[in-house]
């Protein structure tokens, strides 16, 4: 009997905030069924280095998070083990070139342009990038994503 290969999906910053701040965050389920799925070993979660960073800053200024909780959840976004890519020449390369031909930032693109070199989608919380990007076809709304139960 054949494996069924696993689905991957690179996630940004802004789905990953929804892991740790779901009083005041739309579409948790959607996150969490993602994060679900990769914890499960039923697909992987890939991200750019970046996205520790942006995650573990979106928290340090979320005023809700003690010193503690930002400790803790780091903790365990670490145990979580993401797929997680260093950048490289071809990396920043595409991620360049998206960032030019829709003026939005580095830092959002570098998602994208994974999810381009991976052969995956790119899901987002982000509307505003999105609106700046929908018109390239890995990218979608975490809202609009569709996964198994």
């Amino acid at each position: 009997m054949q494996e069924q290969a696993q689905k991957r999906y690179v996630i940004d910053a802004s789905v990953g905030v929804k892991w740790f701040t779901q009083m005041h965050e739309d579409d948790i389920e959607a996150a969490l069924r993602l994060q679900e799925l990769h914890l499960n070993k039923l697909s992987i979660l890939a991200v750019p280095d970046l996205f520790f960073y942006e995650l573990a800053n979106a928290l340090r200024y979320n005023a809700d998070f003690t010193a503690d909780d930002l400790v803790d959840a780091s903790t365990s976004l670490m145990k979580m083990n993401l797929d997680a890519y260093p950048p490289s020449n071809t990396l920043m390369v595409e991620t360049l070139r998206i960032a030019r031909n829709h003026d939005v930032t580095v830092y959002d693109t570098s998602y994208l342009a994974l999810a381009q070199l991976l052969g995956c989608i790119c899901v987002t919380a982000d509307s505003k990038f999105y609106r700046k990007v929908k018109t390239i076809p890995q990218l979608v709304q975490l809202k609009e994503l569709a996964l198994s139960p």
